[in-house]
């Protein structure tokens, strides 16, 4: 048996098959006009799918997706990243470089600011995702969801009626993800090498 080592974001224990999410892998090399160009549909297309399910969530989920939301349209968010874009940084970079910059900002203010900056991460992915046009892993039988990193938007939108828990690699004990879990009383490993997990049944107590 091998033991995987990990943090609990939400207790549990749970067995079952594991279903490894490996999400999908695109170039995203885009320059100049055409990076601002992805960027605005990107947007748009993130907040329309973030609007559409706002009603329908917990004063949680809403509360991360009001945050998403008004990131999105920070006028500094965008102004930054098209400075990037406009020092030639390709795409992905400058998301990936815009999103570190205000998560670094947000980590020097108060407490309930160091807690956001967990969810600026996620973020970035949810961009990526958008532009990539990855869709979210369908369970055809109870299982248990490994991935490298499951965002707080994405356990809102995979059915639940066979996640039996989640392995995440990234992610902490205060982020969105780990809050949503335990509300869902859905068991939840962070920090854990996903890599390392191979086969198809796992035991996990955490």
């Amino acid at each position: 048996m091998k033991i995987i080592k990990g943090i609990s974001g939400s207790p549990g224990v749970t067995i079952g098959k594991i279903f490894l999410w490996i999400k999908k892998e695109k170039d995203l090399n885009y320059k100049g006009d055409e990076a601002k160009k992805i960027w605005r549909e990107a947007k748009e297309d993130l907040k329309e799918e973030l609007n559409n399910r706002l009603m329908d969530l917990s004063e949680t989920e809403r509360d991360l997706v009001n945050f998403y939301l008004l990131l999105l349209d920070d006028p500094a968010f965008e102004e930054f990243l098209y400075e990037k874009i406009d020092e030639g940084l390709d795409f992905k970079t400058v998301v990936e470089t815009t999103t570190e910059r205000f998560k670094k900002e947000f980590l020097n203010l108060d407490v309930y600011f160091k807690m956001r900056a967990q969810d600026i991460e996620p973020l970035k992915e949810e961009i990526f995702r958008v532009v990539v046009g990855d869709s979210y892993p369908s369970l055809e039988e109870p299982s248990i969801l490994v991935s490298k990193e499951v965002t707080p938007w994405q356990l809102i939108n995979i059915t639940k009626d066979k996640l039996l828990g989640i392995v995440n690699e990234r992610g902490g004990v205060l982020s969105h993800l780990s809050i949503i879990a335990r509300n869902l009383n859905l068991p939840l490993l962070i920090g854990a090498n996903v890599s390392e997990i191979k086969g198809r049944t796992g035991y996990f107590r955490w």
